[in-house]
């Protein structure tokens, strides 16, 4: 199977009928690969259960043999898609004599500026939840810098921190980028971390790992250790 969807023709099909769940999907301006051979497919869709909001994974027909494209609605918050996401982790990962340890995990979203539906590659990522912040992680395991200055991102609803500045978001999100970009001014390479605060919805989450794995490669390197907290639980 091939996967190339254009973003008009994926909103018509995964705007179910009225006995089907709504899927809608982060929109955002990011790019990504559109164009994968081998995938099957799974949906993380937002439901109202007795006045709670309830991810519900619908993971029929994955198959380890190829890559995986997720949907994830962009209405969940970050707490209620971790149990989802762990749970195809521990999928994805099972080894089996159908594995095939080439295949990827991807989250999905729809290009604005291509009008398809975009992949963010997160096979490899780790999220850690929900005590930790970056900087903890780096003061306890200083080796993983590999020596390059670090660059803490802290998402938070409605608002980025970038350090000690603080940018709107998905708002200001240009002026995040341009800020970023001044940071090679001295040309050495960083090491970005992105936190998340668990409340923060999965739309916001989406944007911000798009937007920062557009930035330059060489300049920036992205760490796959994410950290998705309580902001009751954890000191930064």
């Amino acid at each position: 199977m091939k996967v190339r969807f254009f973003a008009w023709v994926f909103l018509t099909l995964s705007l179910w009928s009225c006995h089907k769940p709504k899927m809608l999907l982060p929109v955002n301006d990011n790019p990504g690969p559109h164009d994968i051979n081998s995938v099957t497919q799974a949906y993380v869709f937002f439901e109202i259960h007795g006045g709670d909001t309830v991810a519900r994974l619908n993971k029929n027909q994955l198959f380890t043999a190829m890559h995986w494209v997720v949907h994830v609605d962009r209405r969940l918050p970050l707490k209620k898609i971790i149990v989802p996401l762990q749970t195809l982790y521990k999928k994805r990962h099972k080894k089996s004599i159908h594995s095939n340890p080439g295949a990827r995990m991807y989250l999905s979203h729809v290009d604005t500026l291509r009008n398809v539906l975009a992949l963010d590659d997160f096979t490899d990522v780790e999220v850690e939840t929900p005590f930790y912040f970056s900087r903890q992680y780096v003061e306890k395991y200083p080796k993983i810098t590999g020596g390059k200055p670090v660059v803490h991102l802290d998402l938070q609803p409605g608002r980025l921190w970038v350090g000690s500045v603080a940018f709107a978001f998905p708002a200001r999100k240009k002026a995040f980028l341009a800020y970023m970009d001044s940071l090679k001014t001295d040309r050495r390479p960083r090491l970005v971390f992105i936190n998340a605060d668990y409340n923060v919805d999965y739309r916001s989450f989406n944007n911000l790992l798009g937007a920062v794995r557009s930035l330059d490669s060489i300049m920036f390197r992205v760490s796959d250790k994410m950290f998705w907290y309580n902001p009751a639980e954890v000191q930064r």
